[in-house]
C-alpha cells in the first residue's frame, strides 16, 4: 500500500471517529435535555419534594432520569397501600394489643419506642401523655 493510500485511510477513519464521538455527544445532549425536563416537571408535581428524598428504588425504576416523575407517583401510590393495609391491621389488633388503662390508673405507664412505633394514631392520641413522660426515659 502506498503512503497516499494509507493516508487516505487514516483520514477516513479520523473523520468516521469524528461522527462517532459527535453522535456521542448528540446522544448526550439529548439525554440531559429530557433529564431536565423530567426534573422540571418532577418540581411541578411534587414541589414539597427534594430529588435527595427520592428513595434508591425509584432512581433504580427509571434509569437515567427517564420516568421519574411516574416512577415516584408509583412508589407513593404502594406506599399508601401499604399504609392502609397496616392500619386496617393496627386497628384490627387494636383492642385486643392496648391493656384497660382504666386499671392502670395509679400505676405508671411505659411505652417503648418499638411500642408506640406499632400503634395506631388513635392509640397515640389515647396514650399521649404516658408516651410523652416514656420518651423522656428513651435513650
Amino acid at each position: 500500500m502506498n503512503k497516499e493510500t494509507e493516508a487516505l485511510i487514516q483520514e477516513i477513519s479520523a473523520k468516521t471517529e469524528g461522527d462517532g464521538e459527535l453522535e456521542a455527544l448528540r446522544r448526550e445532549k439529548k439525554l440531559r435535555e429530557n433529564v431536565a425536563r423530567e426534573v422540571e416537571e418532577f418540581y411541578k408535581l411534587f414541589p414539597d419534594t427534594d430529588l435527595d428524598d427520592v428513595p434508591d428504588e425509584v432512581w433504580e425504576a427509571c434509569p437515567e432520569g427517564v420516568g421519574l416523575c411516574a416512577q415516584y407517583a408509583l412508589y407513593l401510590h404502594r406506599r399508601a397501600g401499604e399504609k392502609k393495609v397496616a392500619e386496617a391491621k393496627n386497628e384490627e389488633n387494636g383492642t385486643s394489643a392496648v391493656p384497660d388503662v382504666t386499671s392502670l390508673e395509679d400505676k405508671e405507664v411505659f411505652f417503648t419506642p418499638a411500642e408506640v412505633a406499632d400503634m395506631s394514631r388513635a392509640e397515640v392520641e389515647e396514650n399521649y401523655e404516658a408516651i410523652m413522660e416514656s420518651m423522656k426515659k428513651w435513650k
